[in-house]
């Protein structure tokens, strides 16, 4: 398999046609060149390789040179495709709510979850929603069993300005202190009549729950009417918080 065949399925996936992958590949083989010799080298018709190096620079995946009268197309750094990813994936987040919009259903829903990649993925879709999150029944372990992926979700969190609410079973003194000092966080912890087994998540309209047990469990459940309820209940569990 050459090149050409191997890398135009990723290519294609970033918006490029087919002419722009020939051109753009011969660009970065060849350096320098003018529209006949990456037309000579890509193999593409030169009416055709000047739509490519339009398009592509549209993308900002090639620049040009000016040397006299003669202009020269040379490909950029081919890390600007990381760029073009990143540029796509934000677009898409942009439009989700909209595309989501005429699918989304009137009755409740709810999903199952086993183990540790189940609350990663009800994480995920916290930061997708944007939306505030109130958490309480929080174990004083959970940072040591989600590990690193737990900082990269605040991270996250912070970027798209999301506040967060932790309320701890105990008094996690270290990390509530550090959950405090973060951005768009605060955190409590409850008397130990309080605590319960289970910790309960709220963010938009949809309550989570997750289960520690040897193998974590997890419920996810979307239901505005039951998001609205437990929100009510956060609220008085965080004036008993400490």
């Amino acid at each position: 398999m050459d090149i050409i065949e191997e890398v135009t399925p990723t290519l294609h996936g970033l918006g490029l046609g087919k002419n722009d992958i020939k051109v753009y590949l011969a660009l970065l083989a060849h350096g320098k060149s003018s529209i006949l010799d990456a037309a000579k080298h890509s193999q593409v018709h030169r009416v055709n390789v000047y739509d490519a190096v339009r398009s592509l620079q549209n993308l900002g995946l090639v620049t040009s040179i000016s040397l006299g009268k003669r202009q020269l197309f040379q490909a950029a750094n081919p890390s600007n495709l990381k760029s073009l990813l990143k540029q796509r994936e934000e677009s898409l987040e942009k439009v989700m709510p909209l595309l989501s919009h005429p699918f989304r259903e009137t009755e409740n829903k709810s999903q199952n979850f086993e183990g540790l990649e189940g609350i990663k993925r009800i994480l995920e879709d916290m930061l997708i929603s944007g939306e505030t999150i109130q958490a309480f029944g929080i174990p004083r372990i959970m940072p040591q069993l989600l590990g690193g992926y737990l900082q990269t979700f605040h991270r996250r969190r912070i970027e798209r300005r999301m506040n967060i609410y932790h309320i701890y079973n105990e008094n996690a003194k270290e990390r509530i202190a550090y959950l405090n000092k973060i951005k768009y966080s605060r955190a409590k912890y409850l008397p130990p009549e309080y605590s319960v087994p289970a910790t309960t998540i709220i963010y938009g309209n949809k309550v989570a729950f997750w289960i520690w047990s040897e193998m974590p469990f997890s419920v996810l459940i979307e239901s505005r009417s039951m998001a609205e309820a437990y929100r009510k209940y956060f609220k008085l569990l965080w004036e008993l918080a400490k």
